[in-house]
């Protein structure tokens, strides 16, 4: 049993490892709460029907052990030693009662209501109360207080510790007033250690952090380890965590408080629906103890996220893919919503189901097609990919990102958000297309921008931020905003930043230029017509057909259509020749020849080919405007998105 209270008390402090890890790298400001905070209100003792004859006053051992099974018991005065049950009891509190020893639960459906626990050093008690290992524990209308006087222990505190087996527990309408600790060991509201620990309810408890003494350590309201290291198997199952408010009442800024709320590893079921969690530093992650083999669900619904640092922090190894589901959660006042540690991916690409993955990759390979990005990632991986054959839609949702994004499939990118102020730089890479989707943008406006500075931009909803497509290779625009770039580079973000962004990675903005379209003449073997090269976007005059003996009104054709003199293409096309046959009417004329009123046909009507691979195809989205531009060619107007298709450089 130490070494179990040993392992917990590790595990408990790795959240404050982890706390100053990240507060480290990242501080932001947050309102104070109250400094001097008051105890939550304690819970009542428990009443019942029964006659008061039949409830025994207990204050020692002996007093449990002569209490009959199946009886109510009461705690009298302030009991300092600990207590062992050691059968089926209902155990309450007299008034003014307070339990500062451990109270170990020693029997099955054990109910416990309406008792005042107390952690104040004065006994030497770690642990309020303990399970070892028993079922159908009922701990209700309880309060829980672990003051700073417990510093002097020199140890980690929990409220309650349910060991292996303790299956069915459940803890409902309790309070907890956790003071932070003085000392470097963590303070505990339940510490439920797993290995089996099935059907565990936490419901309707007031859990509140206040400061006593200046905090060197980590305060958690629950802390749920499965503690099995071997994939595929399950410590805890059947886990629910609902309606529990957990706020920071000691006056630090949520950044920097160090207490935390929910941590659960190894689960093979977890939900934790219609939680409140103010102001605290860290309000969902796994407990942090290595080993643990990843949790196949956690879901969590409906919880709000109020003030606090971090709302959801889950890494790759603590969870399977596709395991976290996240669904009509409030983060609106949560500096970050989803957070990684320590270089691994935060799960940050979300479907529409609310199911969380934390590379392109495994998203891709859920099947499904849309994700939106609900964090900002930093650096993306190795596993940031789209494979070949794949279909997916990102949309970056307002948040920054950067690092490599490798397509070799069909990738479209998107911002429902219009940037928000933030931005993005992305190296593109793989042999895919991309499509980079726009709203509505003003074409005066960019050509302003275009004119000096020779790259391709879109401008978003607000005005005040750009698309901007940087590389290193040449790039072509076709006229209906289409970019082809080999290993470019693509960045979000305002035109100044795109600036900088170019000069610090020693990138070439490259040579942007108009697409070019050829177009062919197919004369049916009746002498030859140059080819003609024209700018997108761009008219030509057509050649005069040649003449066929015996036939006259040569045109040109594509398919059955007539082309007009005047000819702007859209893409690589070749135009056929087709005559119309003079038909004789039978009046002679002196060069020998005839003429006829008759009817006339078309002959020489070949089929129209396309020729293939020299420009790109069209969407004939003009929701968007997109420019680009050549230092030396000139300015074009490209209406829709854009698409970036990424070719691998051919030896």
């Amino acid at each position: 049993m130490k070494q179990t209270l040993r392992f917990w008390q590790i595990a408990a402090e790795g959240g404050f490892m982890l706390a100053c890890a990240l507060a480290a790298t990242t501080v932001f400001a947050m309102p104070a709460f109250a400094e001097d905070a008051q105890l939550a209100t304690a819970a009542q003792p428990a009443t019942q029907d029964d006659d008061a004859s039949q409830t025994a006053e207990v204050t020692s051992q002996a007093d449990l052990d002569n209490a009959a099974e199946g009886s109510i018991v009461k705690l009298k005065g302030t009991i300092t030693t600990d207590l062992t049950v050691n059968k089926k009891l209902t155990i309450q509190a007299a008034d003014g009662a307070v339990m500062k020893g451990t109270l170990n639960i020693n029997a099955d459906g054990v109910t416990i209501s309406g008792v005042h626990f107390a952690l104040d050093g004065t006994t030497g008690a770690k642990n309020s109360m303990s399970d070892n290992g028993k079922t159908g524990l009922t701990v209700k209308n309880c309060t829980f207080d672990i003051t700073s006087g417990a510093d002097k222990l020199n140890a980690q505190l929990n409220g309650a510790w349910l060991g292996y087996g303790a299956n069915d527990a459940t803890f409902d309408g309790n309070v907890f007033n956790i003071a932070m600790p003085g000392i470097d060991h963590s303070y505990v509201g339940i510490n439920i250690v797993g290995a089996s620990v099935k059907n565990t309810t936490v419901s309707n408890n007031q859990i509140t952090f206040r400061k006593d003494a200046e905090p060197k350590a980590s305060a958690h309201f629950l802390i749920a380890n499965g503690n099995k290291s071997t994939s595929g198997e399950y410590g805890l199952s059947g886990f629910k965590v609902t309606a529990n408010t957990i706020s920071n009442q000691t006056g630090l800024a949520a950044g920097k408080s160090n207490t935390y709320g929910v941590g659960v590893s190894n689960a093979e079921d977890a939900a934790i629906s219609g939680n409140t969690f103010t102001g605290l530093y860290m309000a969902v992650k796994p407990s942090m103890w290595p080993n643990e083999a990843p949790s196949k669900s956690i879901k969590l619904t409906g919880n709000a996220f109020s003030g606090c640092h971090i709302g959801i922090m889950m890494r790759t190894i603590d969870v399977q893919p596709g395991a976290v589901i996240s669904s009509n959660n409030d983060f609106s006042t949560t500096e970050t919503p989803y957070a990684g540690h320590k270089g691994s991916n935060a799960l940050v690409w979300q479907s529409g189901d609310g199911t969380l993955y934390p590379a392109v990759s495994d998203a891709a390979q859920s099947g499904k097609v849309a994700f939106t990005l609900v964090s900002s990632i930093d650096t993306l991986s190795d596993a940031d990919s789209v494979a070949k054959g794949q279909d997916v839609t990102l949309d970056f949702n307002g948040h920054a990102i950067s690092g490599t994004l490798t397509n070799n499939g069909s990738l479209t990118i998107k911002d429902t958000t219009g940037l928000s102020g933030q931005k993005s730089s992305i190296r593109l890479d793989g042999s895919g297309t991309t499509t980079i989707e726009g709203g509505t943008y003003d074409n005066d406006e960019i050509l302003k921008y275009l004119a000096k500075d020779h790259g391709v931009l879109v401008r978003s909803n607000n005005g005040d931020q750009l698309f901007t497509v940087l590389a290193k290779k040449d790039v072509l625009a076709s006229a209906k905003g289409k970019v082809t770039t080999e290993n470019g580079d693509l960045f979000f973000g305002t035109l100044d930043e795109a600036k900088d962004y170019a000069e610090k990675n020693n990138i070439d903005e490259g040579n942007v230029s108009q697409a070019v379209y050829t177009v062919d003449f197919d004369t049916q073997g009746n002498g030859d017509v140059a080819s003609i090269t024209v700018e997108a976007g761009k008219s030509i005059h057509l050649p005069a057909v040649p003449e066929v003996f015996g036939y006259t009104s040569g045109a040109w054709y594509i398919g059955d259509k007539k082309v007009e003199s005047e000819f702007t293409p859209t893409s690589d096309v070749t135009l056929v020749a087709k005559w119309i046959k003079a038909v004789d009417k039978g009046n002679s004329n002196n060069n020998g020849s005839s003429t006829s009123t008759g009817s006339k046909k078309n002959v020489a009507s070949g089929a129209v080919s396309k020729r293939v691979g020299k420009s790109l195809p069209q969407t004939g989205d003009t929701s968007a405007i997109v420019i680009a531009t050549a230092a030396a060619t000139g300015i074009a107007a490209i209406a829709g998105g854009i698409v970036v298709e990424n070719r691998r450089h051919q030896a």
